[in-house]
């Protein structure tokens, strides 16, 4: 027989503890300097299309080479590499608009015409 007030009574029991969020993703920073190497590239790659000699690229490869050195998975590998690769395109479409320019600027010097150095 139990009594209502019994103080040697056992507690109520409480409902199970649910599982909360695990630890987060300790990747998190090499996908967003992966992303952001990406996004650094595209723009690189538009600015030197459009002559605007910023120079970008070199921040994508760094940034790119930045987010493989942090042990990626493989979306963040994945887009660090397309990051880097975007940015050596820009890289090297920036150094020959750099040479056209310089080349179109002294072959229509009128200093240069007709072989006077």
């Amino acid at each position: 027989m139990s009594f209502p007030n019994n103080p040697y009574q056992a507690p109520p029991s409480f409902p199970p503890v649910q599982p909360g969020y695990g630890p987060g993703n300790p990747n998190q920073g090499a996908m967003a300097l992966a992303i952001a190497s990406v996004a650094v590239g595209a723009i690189g790659f538009t600015s030197a299309c459009c002559c605007l000699f910023v120079p970008l690229p070199p921040i994508a490869i760094v940034l790119g080479v930045i987010a493989l050195t942090q042990k990626p998975d493989n979306t963040a590998k994945t887009l660090a590499i397309i990051g880097i690769a975007c940015g050596a395109l820009s890289l090297a479409l920036w150094i020959v608009m750099m040479i056209l320019g310089i080349a179109n600027a002294t072959l229509n010097n009128p200093q240069f015409r007709g072989g006077n150095f």
